[in-house]
């Protein structure tokens, strides 16, 4: 009866990998994985743990087509944003920008709860697209990238291209503000347009740089 209602809450969890795995295939692969659990492990404390544990679990096996462990995969990174816990250092992090007057002493840094998901399966890139976000005729080559929002713990997900994301390498990997701002052209202001948006949007966090002796 408990493992039923495990079962039940997963669904919740993995409704794109339900769609496109047999339900009962999908049935016995959660057999197995009561059968391979190891009880010296507490059980998961919430569904969406839950679920993290049996999509890891799935992809592994070699039951899945490319298809469907690509779709797995998908609702793996989502759900693992999902479960990412801000630790206490999040509270060091610059809650309002306008307050910075040294940029030397402060650097970007990614929102750690950011993930992405990439598929070279043409047929998965096609049914994530087409099926799980609804957009037609997109070039190839974009990045699904999820993360969440310290603040409100609201999963967010970005599409992005690949000259997009090694803009946001760029601003992450200078070692200060002030540095980013000299380096980026054609506007020298550190309050460019990328910056702002991707503080404002809980993507990108202002933090101080630490200096040791």
């Amino acid at each position: 009866m408990f493992e039923e209602k495990r079962w039940l809450d997963l669904l919740l969890t993995i409704k794109y990998t339900n769609n496109i795995v047999n339900q009962n295939k999908l049935k016995l692969m959660w057999q197995d994985y009561l059968d391979n659990y190891d009880i010296s492990h507490h059980i998961p404390e919430s569904p969406v743990n839950e679920s993290i544990e049996f999509l890891r679990f799935i992809i592994k096996q070699s039951s899945l087509n490319k298809l469907q462990s690509a779709i797995a995969e998908y609702e793996l990174k989502r759900n693992l944003t999902l479960a990412y816990n801000f630790d206490d250092q999040s509270t060091f992090i610059v809650n309002n920008f306008e307050s910075i007057k040294k940029y030397q002493f402060y650097k970007a840094k990614i929102n750690p709860s950011f993930i992405i998901f990439e598929s070279v399966d043409k047929e998965a890139y096609n049914y994530v697209f087409s099926y799980i976000l609804k957009k037609e005729n997109l070039p190839d080559g974009l990045m699904i990238c999820f993360y969440k929002n310290p603040y409100t713990l609201k999963v967010h997900r970005v599409i992005l291209s690949k000259k997009s994301y090694e803009k946001i390498n760029d601003l992450i990997s200078c070692d200060t503000l002030k540095n980013y701002s000299n380096n980026f052209r054609p506007n020298n202001n550190v309050k460019t347009n990328l910056l702002l948006n991707l503080y404002n949007a809980n993507l990108v966090f202002i933090d101080r740089v630490n200096y040791h002796d």
